[in-house]
């Protein structure tokens, strides 16, 4: 383990991605608020190069996956003009940027690259009405986009296993966050799924090792509903109590009943 040197003038790095042999790092860096420097380096981070810089026409781009070959990297980009993300391949040695898939409806979420670097997965809010997201894979051009998980659920944060047939994804179609693999053959789903790890809390996986060891991040913490009523005599509210409630995890969008007997959130 080491810390790699952060670039000189660059206020913070973010998002990074190897190269299948961990030679080559494409990460991105912020020099200035609102903007966004896309870098490769070597696995020590010596050296850096600018390969691309956002601009009037790129706003932000977040590296998903390097090909085989280490000419390009896959990314998840949006227009300056629009919050939309979009899937794009960036040249290393250019920077230019070629439209893999555009997703004008709807929010495209996460992105995994296949180990053979011929198709991405990824989850898409196909409508911004329905908060929830599929699972779907398309060739490294964007065509033959197919439905791996389709659903009422919320399917998310696809990555693909070591050898290229199977896809884990976290799904909450249980009224809890699982760990699923779903199959796939040749960028076609086989329509076979299982749970790998049931209530797995809120995890985010990164990627697979060679060896088969999940990455993830695991997001902690807790949220609690406060009450305090109006003082008409003072105009000003009174001391805050904590309601009672049995769960103590992460809630949100409170709703008091009318009657101010029931109290409805998300979870």
């Amino acid at each position: 383990l080491h810390n790699l040197p952060k670039p000189a003038g660059f206020n913070h790095v973010d998002t990074g991605v190897l190269s299948a042999d961990n030679q080559l790092l494409v990460y991105t860096g912020q020099e200035a608020p609102g903007t966004l420097t896309l870098l490769a380096t070597d696995f020590k981070g010596q050296n850096p190069r600018t390969v691309l810089k956002s601009n009037s026409d790129i706003g932000f781009f977040y590296p998903i996956g390097i090909l085989p070959d280490k000419k390009s990297v896959v990314v998840r980009f949006n227009r300056s003009e629009s919050r939309s993300y979009h899937l794009g391949r960036v040249d290393l040695a250019t920077g230019a940027l070629t439209v893999i898939r555009l997703f004008n409806e709807g929010r495209l979420q996460k992105a995994s690259l296949s180990p053979d670097g011929q198709w991405i997965a990824y989850s898409w809010q196909s409508r911004l009405e329905n908060p929830n997201s599929d699972i779907y894979v398309a060739r490294i051009d964007g065509s033959q986009q197919r439905a791996v998980v389709e659903n009422a659920a919320d399917d998310n944060h696809p990555v693909w296993t070591p050898d290229g047939k199977g896809i884990l994804f976290t799904t909450n179609r249980r009224g809890v966050i699982d760990l699923y693999h779903a199959g796939v053959n040749n960028g076609t789903p086989t329509g076979v799924e299982k749970p790998l790890k049931l209530d797995t809390g809120n995890m985010e996986p990164f990627g697979v090792t060679a060896s088969g060891t999940l990455i993830y991040r695991f997001r902690t913490g807790t949220s609690q509903f406060l009450l305090s009523r109006l003082q008409p005599a003072t105009g000003k509210f009174g001391p805050f109590a904590p309601l009672e409630e049995n769960f103590s995890g992460i809630k949100w969008a409170p709703s008091i009943s009318p009657d101010e007997k029931f109290l409805a959130y998300l979870r």
